[in-house]
């Protein structure tokens, strides 16, 4: 299952980013 969040979660990371910026 980890391997199928993978893209979700690198998506929410940048999505993370750009609120802190």
């Amino acid at each position: 299952m980890t391997e199928t969040l993978e893209p979700m979660a690198d998506e929410v990371n940048q999505l993370e980013l750009a609120q802190q910026l």
